[in-house]
């Protein structure tokens, strides 16, 4: 963050952001502990703001991409092999293993086990 970007209170937060769009300023957590510094708060770390999200390996990952996934690398007579699911093994087809899988925890349960076991590979 540029130096000459600061302000002693808030009084002068309004001219720091002012000043701060001005110069194009772009860094949104510089932004953030200058903020926090100018209204008296106490400044922490914040780059880890969005840790929590991806230390779960299926954050941001619908169950219809993971389905669809595990098709394509196993294929239906794999994906029943690995996962001993009905809807695997007669008749198979994205949206009827979908509407499956979210009424029954336990099989979804396993589905995206497997599915970040092929992910740690």
């Amino acid at each position: 963050m540029d130096e000459r970007l600061t302000c002693n209170g808030l009084a002068s937060f309004i001219a720091w952001v002012r000043e701060w769009l001005r110069v194009g300023g772009a860094d949104p957590v510089g932004a953030a502990v200058a903020t926090r510094a100018c209204l008296g708060l106490r400044v922490h770390d914040l780059s880890g703001m969005d840790s929590n999200a991806s230390k779960d390996p299926l954050h941001g990952v619908t169950l219809k991409q993971l389905l669809t996934e595990l098709v394509a690398e196993h294929g239906w007579t794999g994906l029943a092999a690995r996962v001993d699911i009905r809807c695997f093994r007669f008749d198979p087809s994205i949206n009827s293993s979908l509407v499956f899988l979210r009424r029954t925890p336990w099989a979804r349960k396993k589905v995206e086990e497997l599915w970040v076991q092929g992910k740690a590979r």
